[in-house]
C-alpha cells in the first residue's frame, strides 16, 4: 500500500511539543492500521523533507525521532525507506505528474474560498495511493479530497478533471475510511464487468480482495458467452462484499441470498461433478452454490480463516431430480 503525506497538513504548527507529537504518532499510526498487514510504503514529494517537516515551533520530526515512542519510531524508519525517491515510482506516472499541477479549495476564517496547490495529494491521485495528513486543523480529519488536476496532454493542450482522494489521519478513523476505499473498489469492479475480454480476465480475478479461486475457475470463466461472464462477475463482488462483512463480524454470509448445499442424496449420485482443484491444486469438493443467472457458482467456505473459495463457474450440475 502506497500513503502520500499530505504536506498542507504542515502548515499549521501545534501550540507544544507533546501536541506536535500526539499528532504524528496518530499519522502514523492510522496508517499502519488501513494497511492493516499490507507492505506499507510512506511517499513524499521530492521537494518535501519529511524529516525536516515542523511539528511545534522549533520541534520537527527528527526530533521526534529522539524521543517519540521506541516501537513507533522504528516502524516509521521502515515505512519511510522510500519518502522523497522518485526510482520507485512508475516512470510514467513521474512523466505525468511533472506535467501536471494539482489544486485544492481551502476555506479560509472568513469563509472565503482558494485554491492552493497540492502535490501531495496530486500524487497519491495519480499513484491510485492514499494521503495521510497531520490532523493539524479540522478539515485534515476529513477522509477524502476532491482535487482539480491539470495536466498537458501528447498534444500540449490543456486538460482538467476533478477527483478524489483518500485521506487518513487519525486512527478513530480509520474504518470509515476503509468503508470508503472499498466502495470504491466496487465502484471499479462493476466497471470492470463491462470490459471482461480474454486478456483482462487473470488480472481482473486476482482483483478481488476476500475470494480466493480454484485453478479451473479461470478456464472455465473464459470459456462462459461474455453475458454470462458479466453475470457471475456481479456475484463474484456479492460474494466478496459478504466475506467482507463476515470478518467484520456479521453472521456467516448473511448478504448474499439464495446459498444452497446440494443434498445427500444428489452428493450421493453427483458428488465426482462437484470435485474441481482448489488454489494449491488438491482435489476438494464444492457443495455449496448460488445461481448467476442460467448458470452456477459452486464454492466452499473455510470458517476459520474466514475465506470462500470458488471452485466451479458454469452450467447447471447434474442432480438427483435434474440428472441431465
Amino acid at each position: 500500500m502506497r500513503i502520500v503525506f499530505n504536506e498542507l497538513s504542515a502548515s499549521t504548527l501545534a501550540k507544544s511539543r507533546n501536541e506536535g507529537r500526539r499528532w504524528l504518532e496518530e499519522m502514523i499510526g492510522s496508517a499502519v492500521a488501513l494497511a492493516d498487514g499490507q507492505q506499507l510504503d510512506f511517499l513524499t514529494v521530492q521537494s518535501c523533507d519529511i524529516f525536516g517537516v515542523q511539528l511545534s515551533s522549533g520541534y520537527a520530526v527528527a526530533d521526534w525521532l529522539n524521543d517519540g515512542d521506541r516501537d513507533l519510531r522504528k516502524l516509521f524508519f521502515k515505512i519511510t525507506t522510500k519518502t522523497g525517491s522518485e526510482e520507485h515510482i512508475d516512470s510514467a506516472v513521474k512523466d505525468r505528474f511533472y506535467l501536471s499541477m494539482f489544486f485544492l479549495d481551502l476555506e479560509d476564517r472568513s469563509g472565503t474560498s482558494r485554491e492552493v496547490e497540492a502535490p501531495g495529494l496530486g500524487l497519491a491521485y495519480l499513484l491510485d495511493g492514499i494521503a495521510a495528513s497531520l490532523p493539524s486543523e479540522e478539515r485534515w480529519k476529513s477522509s477524502a479530497f476532491d482535487i482539480r488536476h491539470l495536466w498537458l496532454d501528447d498534444e500540449t493542450r490543456k486538460q482538467s478533471e476533478i477527483g478524489q482522494v483518500v485521506n487518513v489521519s487519525r486512527t478513530i478513523d480509520v474504518e470509515g475510511v476503509k468503508d470508503e476505499l472499498y466502495g470504491m473498489w466496487k465502484c471499479t469492479m462493476w466497471n470492470q464487468r463491462k470490459h471482461l475480454d480474454q486478456d483482462t480476465i487473470s488480472l481482473a480475478l486476482a482483483s478481488f480482495r476476500h475470494l480466493v479461486f480454484g485453478m479451473d475457475v479461470e478456464k472455465q470463466f473464459r470459456g462462459l458467452a461474455v453475458e454470462d461472464r458479466r453475470v457471475i462477475w456481479g456475484k463474484f463482488i456479492e460474494l466478496d462484499s459478504a466475506v467482507r462483512e463476515w470478518r467484520r463480524g456479521a453472521a456467516e454470509l448473511t448478504a448474499v441470498s439464495g446459498i444452497r448445499p446440494e443434498g445427500k442424496a444428489t452428493m450421493g449420485k453427483f458428488g465426482h461433478k462437484r470435485v474441481h482443484r482448489d488454489r494449491h491444486g488438491e482435489r476438494a469438493t464444492y457443495q455449496l452454490h448460488v445461481s448467476a443467472g442460467s448458470r452456477r457458482v459452486y464454492f466452499r467456505t473455510h470458517s476459520a480463516s474466514k475465506v470462500i473459495e470458488v471452485g466451479y463457474v458454469g452450467k447447471h450440475l447434474p442432480t438427483k431430480r435434474f440428472p441431465n
